[in-house]
């Protein structure tokens, strides 16, 4: 099963709503095209602020994405590296 075909699976609507806020994400980049991105979990918040050239998204800017509940879980960062 591909991940489109599991989406479907769990909801009709929700490869619509993964090209949503893909597309969302990608505006936001400018064109770049990241080739890595990484996930930071609580307590890690200062080496997210040691990352340079990071495009920082807010959450609450991207379609779908739950609003963070925790202090500290604002954003999303991607690393346009190249």
């Amino acid at each position: 099963m591909t991940a489109t075909q599991a989406a479907n699976a769990l909801a009709p609507d929700a490869t619509a709503m993964i090209d949503e806020a893909a597309d969302a994400v990608r505006a936001r980049l400018g064109g770049r095209k990241p080739t890595a991105a990484i996930v930071l979990g609580s307590g890690l918040g200062q080496f997210a602020e040691r990352l340079t050239d990071a495009v920082r998204i807010p959450y609450t800017e991207i379609p779908h994405f739950p609003a963070p509940t925790v202090i500290g879980h604002l954003l999303a960062s991607l690393l346009p590296w190249a």
